[in-house]
């Protein structure tokens, strides 16, 4: 299927999804009061684009977002090309690790705020928490998965551990890696969001979405952000398939992924 193919079916399936919430709607099947008509809430997000409010929120979601997002990077490729180039390290870390990835972000936030406050700092610790594990686990795969014959060729040359790893393991891992990274992008602005609504007082979307959204008195505004919000995070993703494909098109994860 080709990518104009799949962008289409995408499109008719949203189609039918909004087309379904409209005839819903409108026959008072669900309350307009809870599920208002999506011409309406499409009306309220082309008014958002426009909206000074929303959009110095969301530069700063998008701000808080980012920096977590970096961090992560700046944490999980290296941590990830250390586990994946030693067996000891990565064996003797497998089990805390475990244990400590399926703790949810949320179950997370009482603690955070004690040791951090509620502002960015704590917002930025919990993505990136949340953000890291992609990243982290695809490096490691990436690894592992380096051509051995590459790797034994490169130490018949002369080239200690260190040199192998950055000359034939990183630039064999840096594919998965970015794939993992792409996938952490979606995640912290997501968490991002959950925290602004969750702790509130902020200046992002979600406490938009909280104060100012609700104050309109229809939930349309509501939607129109959420909406607002779906599509920024297609588009960012879209951005980052294209830029994926334009720097890593010859690796078969990133063919595969766009």
């Amino acid at each position: 299927m080709s990518q104009r193919e799949r962008i289409v079916r995408g499109l008719i399936g949203f189609a039918a999804v909004f087309a379904l919430a409209e005839v819903v709607s409108r026959l008072g099947i669900i309350s307009p009061i809870y599920l208002p008509p999506f011409s309406q809430s499409l009306a309220s997000t082309l008014r958002l684009v426009v909206d000074p409010a929303f959009l110095l929120a969301l530069v700063d979601t998008l701000r808080v977002a980012g920096i977590g997002l970096g961090i992560g990077v700046l944490v999980a490729v290296p941590l990830g090309l250390l586990l994946g180039s030693s067996t000891p390290a990565y064996e003797s870390s497998r089990t805390l690790i475990d244990f400590i990835r399926p703790i949810p972000s949320a179950a997370l936030l009482p603690v955070a705020i004690l040791a951090l406050g509620s502002g960015d700092s704590m917002k930025i610790a919990l993505i990136l928490f949340s953000a890291t594990w992609p990243i982290l686990f695809n490096t490691i795969y990436g690894v592992h998965s380096t051509d051995k014959i590459a790797k034994e060729t490169a130490r018949s040359f002369g080239m200690g551990h260190l040199r192998v790893l950055w000359s034939v393991s990183f630039p064999s891992a840096l594919p998965l890696a970015y794939t993992g990274i792409r996938l952490a992008a979606t995640i912290a602005l997501l968490i991002t969001v959950a925290l602004e609504i969750l702790v509130g007082g902020g200046t992002g979307v979600g406490a938009w979405l909280v104060t100012v959204g609700a104050s309109y008195g229809t939930a349309d505004a509501l939607y129109g952000g959420v909406i607002l919000l779906g599509l920024i995070g297609v588009g960012m993703n879209a951005a980052l398939v294209q830029l994926g494909r334009r720097l890593f098109g010859w690796h078969i994860s990133v063919r595969r992924d766009s």
